[in-house]
């Protein structure tokens, strides 16, 4: 239900299978840092696209995401009822409301099918997100620079009339009020798809702790953050994206043994989600709690101006590796947290001035690289690179 298939002003897609495969990869790269993968009832079933279709039926019907939820991996997550096989009937009867022949009869059974194993949790007693209509709101307003401004007016009518009819505003009630203003207006009006999902992110970080929404590279939005506990502070949502723990298992494991891991069966990696992984996950998470005060720290000196100053870069960049706590996660996190901190501080806006820290920053870490190692992952990470190595497990 994400824009990037919504949208007709989204990058050219890619084939089924390539997509099938990096949703894949997702999940996969999840379940190796988080207890569970929240999958929420209606994005198996309230697509609105052909593609969509295609691709979740694809996906959702594969035997390695039945095998997820077999196991508990992923859990099922919807309104209305705490039965989970009831859940899945009623978004499977409410999906029917808009083009209800992309819900193949074959399809609809399998979700009938998983629901049965399926572990839940019920997102609201009742109905729909109430609160998210105002989230909505505040976000169609705010296109009024990409759009005229009676059409925008026009959205957040319907919006509200959307509400007062059913009490939520759900897909498939808003959408095709959108497509018809896609076929008078153009492309521009497909801008109110990243701002209905800008609102349902805003909405689960607000109201869903301490369930996470995770952002991927094609969805990201920048200036959003979680906040998983009032005493752990704010985190950068890109710290949660699968990409952000790619990137670290590459930097350990190597990008070939990385690049296997989707050849896995399920089963495979559920049994590696022992006592090891569980501290391998805890300090993975406490590295991420660390190194986002470091984007912090950085983001604050952006806004200060700092990095105009080759002083003040230097005793920046002093001050960053005078903590022990820094130094421990920098060295256990290594180049993914230098590219992270790349993309948090803006380097396109702050060019040449900016440049003078990367250097500086990235001398640093490179000279930890082979100093210090974070034992605690050591476990883990070998059990996971034995698995990659061992031809029989991919049978």
């Amino acid at each position: 239900m994400t824009p990037y298939y919504l949208s007709p002003s989204s990058p050219r897609l890619a084939t089924l299978s390539t997509e099938v495969e990096f949703h894949k990869r997702n999940i996969y790269l999840l379940s190796l840092y988080f207890d569970k993968i929240l999958v929420c009832t209606d994005n198996l079933v309230n697509f609105t696209r052909a593609f969509s279709a295609d691709l979740i039926s694809t996906v959702a019907a594969s035997s390695w995401f039945t095998s997820l939820v077999d196991t508990g991996v992923i859990t099922l997550s919807g309104w209305g009822t705490n039965t989970s096989h009831d859940m899945m009937q009623n978004q499977i009867d409410y999906s029917a409301r808009y083009r209800p022949k992309l819900k193949t009869p074959a399809y609809k059974q399998h979700l009938r099918a998983l629901a049965r194993n399926a572990h839940i949790v019920v997102r609201e007693p009742d109905q729909g997100e109430k609160e998210q209509v105002d989230l909505l709101d505040k976000q169609v307003q705010y296109l009024d620079a990409f759009l005229p401004i009676e059409r925008v007016h026009f959205l957040s009518d319907a919006i509200w009339q959307t509400q007062d009819s059913f009490g939520f505003v759900g897909t498939a009630e808003l959408f095709p009020v959108v497509d018809r203003l896609i076929e008078e207006e153009g492309p521009r009006m497909a801008s109110f798809f990243p701002a209905y999902y800008r609102s349902w992110q805003e909405y689960c970080t607000a109201y869903y702790r301490p369930a996470i929404t995770v952002d991927t590279l094609r969805n990201r939005t920048p200036v959003r953050i979680h906040a998983l506990q009032a005493d752990l502070g704010e985190i950068p949502s890109s710290f949660y994206s699968p990409e952000f723990f790619q990137n670290f298992l590459v930097t350990r494991l190597g990008s070939g043994q990385v690049a296997k891991l989707t050849g896995l069966p399920a089963e495979r990696l559920v049994v590696l989600r022992d006592s090891d992984w569980r501290v391998f996950s805890d300090r993975y998470h406490d590295c991420l709690r660390v190194a986002s005060e470091i984007a912090w720290i950085l983001n604050r000196a952006r806004d200060a101006e700092s990095f105009d100053n080759p002083t003040e870069i230097e005793a920046l960049v002093e001050g960053i590796f005078e903590s022990e706590r820094h130094v421990r996660v920098l060295s256990g996190l290594g180049t993914a947290v230098a590219s992270l901190v790349d993309s948090l501080t803006g380097t396109p806006v702050l060019g040449v001035a900016f440049k003078l820290f990367q250097r500086s920053f990235h001398r640093r870490l490179s000279s930890l690289a082979t100093a210090q190692k974070y034992r605690e992952f050591q476990a883990f990470l070998g059990k996971l690179n034995a698995l990659l190595n061992d031809e029989a497990a991919f049978a």
